[in-house]
Parts: C-alpha cells; structure tokens; sequence
C-alpha cells in the first residue's frame, strides 16, 4: 500500500514540517490554547475572596464562642459577689483580660433574685466582612440567681 505521494505507510517517518510549532495539541485546536489559564486568571480572585470571608465568620464565631465563656464566668462571679469589679477580678483569675470587654449588671443583687449579665465587645479584626456588615459589637446576655451568704 502506498499513499498517494508515492510513500510506503511502512517505514513513513514523519517530516520536521509536519510537527509545525503552530499545532499545539491535535484534540485542542490553536484558538483554544491558553483558555484555561484565562480561566483560572478570572475566577481566582473569587475564590480567594471566598475564602477569606469563610476564615473571617469563622474567627467571628470564636470569638463569639469565647464571649460566651467569659459570660459564664462572669456570671458566677456576679451570683456570689453583685459587683463589676469581682468579675473583672473572676475573669483575671482564670486567664481572661477584661480589658476591651463591657459589663451591664441588672438586678437587685439581694440574695435569690435573678440578675442579668450583659458581656459586649467590639470586633474589630473583620476587614473584609466588616465592610458589608457595618461596625461589628458582639453581645451575650446571661441571667442567674444571687446566691444568698452561706
């Protein structure tokens, strides 16, 4: 068998002009070439901003998450002493800075009453979330009962 230039398909070997530099693959015609990293070029910067939110809600509901324990401390504190200042003393004792943290105590702080803790804090490491979310003030409220001097 013999093709129609007179070459034997047998010991054919292809010729430096047929692997032309313009053909770059044989599925994928020339015009395509590239695509992908066109591709990738427009969505990366979504995908990162994507991520970068995930992270940022994930460190606001941690911090939110610890607000809930200084809460819980504080409030303990508050139901054998009814003042702001044993809990600031409370949280100190147990590793917590009370330092940007705000307290409102309620209650009469009689001896089985209920009192409510109000623990706020403002966040403020929230760049990209805070941007869409305004200024950022997580809050946890907590109530319990005084105990009385045993």
């Amino acid at each position: 068998m013999s093709d129609p230039g007179g070459v034997s398909h047998l010991g054919y070997v292809p010729t430096s002009r047929e692997h032309s530099p313009t053909k770059v693959n044989s599925a994928r015609p020339v015009e395509e070439a590239g695509q992908s990293t066109v591709e990738l070029a427009m969505i990366l910067p979504a995908v990162v901003l994507l991520l970068l939110a995930v992270v940022q809600v994930t460190v606001l509901v941690r911090d939110q998450l610890e607000l809930v324990r200084v809460a819980g401390v504080g409030a303990r504190a508050a139901a054998l002493d009814h003042d702001t200042a044993a809990i600031g003393r409370a949280l100190v004792a147990v590793g917590i800075d009370p330092g940007d943290l705000r307290f409102d105590l309620d209650g009469a702080g009689t001896p089985g009453s209920i009192s409510t803790l109000q623990v706020s804090r403002r966040a403020t490491r929230v760049p990209l979330v805070g941007g869409f979310l305004g200024d950022l003030e997580l809050k946890e409220r907590l109530s319990f009962r005084v105990e009385g001097p045993s």
